[in-house]
């Protein structure tokens, strides 16, 4: 360790108390985001062109032959 750097303590801590208290402060930016992404997803939806595909195959087994005359 090089002298001019100093030493802090890890904080590996979390306060929920703090994180709960900025989510609530922010809520707005939340619940805004939230119905953005939500309307821009319905927006899209009716936008792009609806395709449908579906392929079926089907093989049929081919009838016995018997060769007695």
């Amino acid at each position: 360790m090089h002298q001019d750097q100093e030493f802090y303590p890890r904080d590996d801590e979390i306060d929920l108390f703090q994180l709960f208290e900025n989510l609530f402060q922010e809520k707005l930016l939340i619940i805004g985001m939230t119905i953005l992404t939500g309307l821009i997803a319905v927006v899209v939806s009716f936008i792009l062109p609806k395709t449908f595909s579906a392929e079926v195959s089907s093989v049929l087994p081919l009838p016995l032959v018997s060769a007695s005359t």
